[in-house]
């Protein structure tokens, strides 16, 4: 044990000492005017360590000049150093994490880019290298790597932002033929961007296009509320879509409550928990998840809570029209059922959403993702929805209010009010026409000095008259909403029809999605990546796997231009059968442990929780006992609880260790799984970058150097040990 342990020490030391010479060659080729510190190595090394120290944490360099240090190595000839001199230092600390990655990369790294932008905090642009960090002893791992973040003026062009990718795969010494996969959302800029870095210009001829499936879960539920256009036959715009109107109006009247803080605290005074908010953001899963906490909560409480606010004077806007739609006994029982409706339908889509934005070995599994949890649903019609007893409960109960509604000649007015809507949705969409129809008004014909005095007024027109459009629009839906609360009798068959022409234009656009394009490649894709998966290839029969092989030689573009193709497919092939042996015998004993950290699925919440398992049962099918990760989202939540199987979501394998393990005897599968394990489904690890941008810095530091911005973010983003 001794032993160990001086070992281990000696080790570290070693990489101290590695590290230390690494900071002063780094300080000294960057910050010239501090070249009297050559012969002072502890000096330079805790600059360089303090000057990462507080990039890292976004602390102000200005704090340098308020400390009393009395440390000699903050101290020269020239007395402590302030903030000028700690300045100077950042050069070298940006230099130093060039240096860190392209020693990661190494010279022949096969990698994936993750990019996304964003114009929430300025026109940002978010780079990523996705590659495997492999050095033959240890378990290889995927690293990600920030490698820019280019803040611009104005929004990049798809051939513009293909160069600043281009510079980042030189600046790193990455070949273009290394470049793999790129992971992108779906806007226009983005296809022109990856179809150029195939070109001849930049000649990455290996690049695979992949479409981000968050996105297009995320843009499915966006389109349950706000449908996109459809067409007839003939391809004529049919008129805009109503759907969840009673949902709507609650969002019309309870967005305005996020802002009062007493309101805040009123809610949770009575409900016991902090309201979620969320629903002005442009976030479709936070939208949805403060739906889920209202329909948890009880919509009960949210009509105390909306009663007590018009009591106490809050909110004196929003309040009593909330109020006034929840004791609308009508109106009430329409919200309960379109929100358990939008829930039912939302909640598959929102664990996709989730699953699939991890920065593990995703594309072996997800495939099944994408089908199991919602393309197959989605192609077998309702009755998976209609099997849900609350939704049912619902509907009935809004059946039997209906039922006593006397008025016969409402269906008229309602067909009356739907018309007016649809309208007034129609003219909203459209915005302002004639002399305002543009966004920008042409001031090029002005005196300089005039423009943006004119460009203003007629911005402020223009937002007055979208204003006013919006108003009749929220009025028509009032009075549509209203007449619908009074409804006459209603089948259950009926009220189930019209739930469907809310979502069947959603739920088609998601199934399209998988039909034709980049998303039904993308998914044949990690499709094919199963067969690197061991509980799929154990069963999987040996024509079929041969298939698969042959196929993702085709479909992978690196795979198919390597020069040993032909070889590296027969040693797949041959060495095949004796894999799903070794598959077989491994996965023997491949069962849940104390200590296992799995998800589980819980009616009171729209995802999946973190747990730990704490007991294993001795019968197959028996409950296991797990203890919940995180804070409780209510107080009737259990921190531990015994749960049958089927609500338990095992973690996603690591598969590079898995093969790690056997690589001396299947070294073909090893590179496969290097290779596979680079497709990613989702460019959320660009979008957990903004995330950060937005914590560290306001719009008006948005002008910092670039260089500086990217530091600051980089060391964040890969926890850098200091």
């Amino acid at each position: 044990m001794k032993a160990l342990h001086h070992k281990k020490a000696i080790s570290e030391f070693g990489g101290r000492n590695e590290r230390e010479e690494q900071y002063c060659r780094v300080f000294l080729a960057n910050v010239p005017e501090q070249q009297h510190l050559k012969s002072e190595k502890e000096a330079m090394v805790y600059r360089m360590e303090k000057a990462q120290a507080y990039l890292k944490a976004g602390t102000k360099f200005s704090n340098f000049d308020h400390h009393q240090i009395v440390d000699k190595r903050h101290i020269d000839h020239r007395g402590p150093a302030g903030r000028t001199r700690m300045g100077e230092v950042i050069p070298a600390v940006i230099d130093l994490e060039v240096e860190r990655i392209k020693s990661e990369t190494g010279k022949d790294a096969k990698i994936s880019v993750i990019f996304d932008g964003t114009t929430r905090i300025g026109d940002v642009q978010a780079i990523i290298f996705r590659f495997v960090l492999d050095d033959g002893k240890n378990p290889p791992e995927i690293i990600h790597r920030l490698v820019g973040l280019p803040n611009l003026e104005s929004s990049l062009c798809g051939e513009a932002l293909a160069g600043v990718i281009g510079r980042s795969l030189e600046k790193y010494d990455v070949p273009p033929e290394n470049l793999l996969a790129a992971s992108r959302d779906g806007c226009l800029v983005n296809t022109v961007c990856t179809n150029t870095l195939k070109g001849p210009i930049f000649n990455c001829k290996n690049l695979i296009d992949l479409l981000c499936h968050s996105h297009n879960a995320h843009n499915t539920g966006t389109a349950l509320l706000d449908p996109p256009v459809a067409y007839d036959i003939n391809q004529n715009k049919l008129p805009p879509r109503v759907t969840f109107p009673f949902i709507k109006k609650w969002n019309k009247c309870y967005v305005p409550t996020c802002v009062s803080h007493k309101a805040g605290l009123l809610f949770v005074d009575i409900t016991g928990e902090k309201d979620t908010k969320g629903m002005g953001t442009v976030r479709w899963n936070a939208k949805f998840e403060n739906l889920f906490q209202k329909h948890r909560i009880g919509w009960e409480h949210i009509r105390t809570w909306a009663v007590r606010m018009v009591d106490d004077g809050l909110c004196g806007r929003s309040a009593p029209n909330m109020s006034t739609m929840l004791n609308d006994q009508g109106q009430f029982l329409w919200l309960v059922v379109e929100v358990t409706f939008y829930i039912v339908i939302c909640q598959p889509i929102c664990e996709l959403t989730t699953r699939c934005e991890g920065d593990g070995q995703l594309s072996p599994v997800t495939y099944d993702y994408i089908m199991d949890l919602v393309l197959t649903r989605f192609r077998s019609g309702y009755d998976w929805i209609w099997a849900n007893d609350s939704l049912m409960d619902a509907i009935e109960a809004l059946k039997d209010y209906q039922e006593a509604q006397p008025d016969d000649a409402i269906d008229v007015k309602i067909a009356a009010a739907k018309k007016v809507y649809e309208d007034a949705l129609e003219k909203v969409r459209i915005g302002p026409t004639g002399d305002y129809k543009r966004k920008k008004k042409n001031v090029s014909h002005l005196d300089q000095y005039l423009r943006a005095a004119a460009q203003a007024k007629y911005a402020a027109e223009r937002l007055i008259i979208e204003e006013r459009l919006k108003k009749d629009s929220d009025s028509a839906l009032d009075e549509y909403t209203k007449l619908m609360s009074q409804s006459t009798p209603s089948t259950v068959t009926e009220i189930k029809n019209k739930l469907i022409s809310y979502s069947e234009l959603a739920i088609k656009y998601f199934i399209d999605k998988y039909t034709t394009g980049p998303f039904k490649e993308s998914l044949e894709l990690f499709r094919l990546a199963k067969i690197v998966n061991p509980n799929f290839a154990k069963t999987c029969s040996q024509a079929n796997g041969f298939k698969m092989i042959d196929d993702i030689f085709e479909h992978l573009p690196y795979l198919k231009n390597c020069s040993n193709k032909d070889q590296w497919m027969k040693n797949l092939k041959d060495s095949f059968s004796s894999l799903k042996a070794k598959h077989a015998t491994l996965l023997m004993s491949d069962k849940l442990k104390i200590g296992d950290k799995v998800l589980v699925r819980c009616m009171n919440h729209p995802v999946p929780r973190a747990a730990e398992v704490m007991g294993v049962p001795m019968i197959h099918g028996d409950k296991i006992s797990v203890k919940y990760k995180g804070q409780k989202k209510d107080e009737s939540d259990l921190e531990e609880e015994d749960v049958l199987p089927g609500r338990v979501i095992l973690p996603v394998r690591d598969f590079l260790k898995y093969f790690h393990e056997i690589r001396d005897e299947f070294p073909e599968w090893m590179e496969l799984v290097k290779i596979l394990v680079l497709l990613q489904p989702s460019s959320a690890a660009a979008e957990r970058v903004f995330s950060q941008l937005a914590g560290m810095f306001s719009k008006s530091q948005m002008s910092l150097l670039q260089d500086t911005m990217w530091i600051v973010i980089a060391l964040r983003f890969h926890d850098r040990d200091l």
